[in-house]
């Protein structure tokens, strides 16, 4: 056993040699109290990464780091009319905007979203009244459920042709809108008269808001109706069900009859 002393006038310290902690503790023991150390110092570094990560920003967006390494953006704090989301944020790819990053905005009349973004989640522009026109890239694979809800300013929608997955009726209560339309011809969904289908499960999945016919036929192929595909139309009133209808999905027609 040697004595060590800090400074002059500080107490000795004992400084025991390694062969004698092998007499006090057993290797086994060692061991464990090394391991269950790393995975306390590992884990706080974890938590700490993690909230870190929520709070990166580039310019006015805020954004977070996905497990692929590219970057989802998830907050927006500027007061523009006119937004480009960018294609990198720090060097980062964007690949992802979040759920509900722009609900609720009311300066915000036109968005550009680049080509490179494959994902838009639930209410992601959701009551954004001021919007106007947005550009969905080819590319996009993923609409969430009620991406532009309440967005009544919003006329016109051309969906790219690379959807795969479009959600609970993305266009529910936008008053202006009278059809939807694919910029040219998608695998899985198709439109007939403005109209949005599924035709994987062959559902129906959105019935513009704006319009205003008074009266529609389910074709005869429609074996479902998705959750507020009419939701609170307020120009039809008669609907004729297809005799092949197997699935009525929530309510959708909440509020029009």
């Amino acid at each position: 056993m040697k004595i060590n002393k800090l400074c002059k006038n500080s107490r000795p310290f004992i400084d025991i040699m390694p062969n004698r902690i092998v007499n006090i503790l057993p290797k086994g023991a060692i061991m464990k109290k090394i391991i269950s150390s790393l995975c306390i110092l590992i884990s706080f570094f974890l938590l700490h990464l993690s909230c870190f990560a929520d709070d990166l920003s580039f310019e006015n967006f805020r954004y977070t780091i996905l497990s692929d390494g590219t970057a989802e953006i998830t907050g927006y704090t500027g007061q523009d009319t006119e937004i480009s989301i960018p294609d990198a944020v720090n060097s980062i790819k964007v690949t992802s905007i979040g759920s509900s990053v722009f609900a609720h905005n009311e300066t915000i009349e036109k968005i550009n979203i680049p080509a490179g973004i494959l994902s838009i989640g639930n209410s992601c522009f959701s009551e954004s009244t001021a919007l106007k026109q947005v550009t969905l890239p080819e590319g996009l694979q993923w609409l969430g459920d009620l991406s532009f809800q309440g967005d009544t300013a919003l006329e016109e929608i051309i969906l790219p042709d690379s959807l795969v997955h479009i959600g609970m009726n993305p266009f529910d209560r936008c008053n202006l809108l009278k059809a939807i339309a694919f910029s040219g011809e998608n695998t899985f969904y198709s439109i007939q008269e403005g109209v949005l289908y599924n035709n994987k499960t062959n559902a129906l999945v959105s019935y513009p808001f704006g319009k205003d016919e008074t009266e529609f036929v389910i074709p005869e192929w429609v074996t479902e109706i998705s959750a507020a595909a009419f939701s609170e139309n307020p120009y039809i009133n008669k609907i004729t069900l297809s005799e092949k209808i197997k699935e009525i999905t929530g309510n959708p027609f909440c509020g029009c009859i």
